[in-house]
Order: structure tokens, then sequence, then C-alpha cells
């Protein structure tokens, strides 16, 4: 379950656990229904999330191609260190912007 705060169009959804493949259907289905709703500006709020595995970068990847179609924003935040090699390593970081704090 998500923590999610509105102002319009803009959206933040803080995940409250790790963005695994035990999880990662919830955190998707809640980013995709947002987006449905007219969320075009998605920040996501990593400060609880400590690990995220391949199938957790698949959400990542889903709600950018989704806001993209959209003319959409997709941000990262209090990204740690670790989740953020990993994003550079995947070359998402590319795609996907990562805010620092």
């Amino acid at each position: 379950m998500s923590i999610i705060k509105k102002d319009g169009s803009r959206v933040e959804v803080a995940p409250a656990e790790d963005i695994v493949s035990s999880t990662r259907d919830a955190l998707k289905d809640e980013l995709l229904q947002l987006i449905d709703e007219g969320a075009v500006h998605v920040i996501i709020d990593l400060q609880n999330v400590k690990k995220i595995d391949s199938s957790g970068l698949s959400v990542f990847i889903a709600a950018y191609n989704t806001l993209k179609n959209k003319e959409g924003v997709l941000e990262l935040i209090n990204v740690n260190e670790t989740i953020k090699k990993l994003l550079t390593l995947t070359r998402l970081d590319r795609y996907v912007a990562i805010v620092s704090n």
C-alpha cells in the first residue's frame, strides 16, 4: 500500500515497501489508475524503498511509457545510492528523472 498525495494533475506516490516481484503488481495498478484518472506529473518517493528488482523496474517502465503517450513526466525522489546505481546501470536514468534531495 502506498501513500498518495494528489494536487490536480500532479500526484506523489510513496510506496511503503520494496518494489519486488511480490509487490510490483499493486504499485503498477495504483500508478496506471492514477494516470488514467488524469495524472500527468507523477512523482514516486522512494524513501521507504531499499530494494528494487527487475520486475520492480518494469513498473517504472510501464508508468513512463503510459505518461509519455500523454506528454507526462515521471520523477523519482529520495533515491538511495544502490537504487540510483541500478537505474544508471540499466540506463533508466535517461528516461526517468531522478530528483536530488
